[in-house]
């Protein structure tokens, strides 16, 4: 019955061009917000620096790269320490553009706290530097993880620079996406 079903259909059943009007509503449905992000943000660091940043504090800037805006409320950032806007299951990243003196790597963590003040590193990102042509060239490294913030007042998040030489350091501009961390909101808690 099936397949005789499927077979007396044909594309003139569903074709939109022969729709007109407004489609009836579903009733009792809402669609608001189906298919997006209700919170995406990008913080930047604006000024490159050298050496370590526990964490790091100063020249944090929401980007505004290539027209960027956030979507929601967005982040708010004091001393280096993000506050989310809402609760719920956050994708946080840590992107570091790393410039060298000598040494062959460097480590940065994403560090949580539920209880605004014990912090625990959730990802360390080791960034290992190459040398290419006699020399060590900078390198990229990526850190991710999911952040279940349960209490926006008690969950939140910062970010560690450690060099091995306080030469060495990470690249920051305001007009590139060189050192930066993003935030989005995955879903409620």
């Amino acid at each position: 019955m099936a397949q005789t079903l499927i077979n007396n259909l044909s594309y003139s059943t569903l074709d939109a061009t022969k729709l007109s009007g407004n489609l009836p509503a579903i009733s009792g449905a809402s669609l608001t917000g189906v298919g997006g992000l209700v919170e995406y943000d990008i913080w930047l660091l604006s000024t490159t620096f050298t050496g370590n940043a526990n964490p790091i504090a100063s020249n944090l800037q929401r980007s505004g790269v290539a027209g960027f805006n956030k979507i929601g409320t967005g982040m708010t950032e004091s001393s280096g320490i993000f506050t989310f806007p809402s609760t719920g299951f956050y994708e946080i990243g840590y992107y570091i553009m790393q410039y060298p003196a000598t040494e062959r790597f460097t480590q940065h963590t994403i560090d949580l706290t539920t209880n605004n003040s014990s912090y625990a590193s959730a990802v360390t990102v080791t960034v290992n530097l190459s040398d290419i042509g006699g020399g060590i060239d900078g390198q990229m490294g990526v850190g991710h993880t999911l952040f279940d913030v349960t209490d926006t007042t008690q969950c939140k998040v910062r970010f560690h620079a450690n060099q091995q030489n306080t030469s060495s350091g990470l690249h920051g501009n305001t007009s590139y996406h060189y050192t930066y961390m993003t935030f989005k909101k995955m879903g409620d808690t």
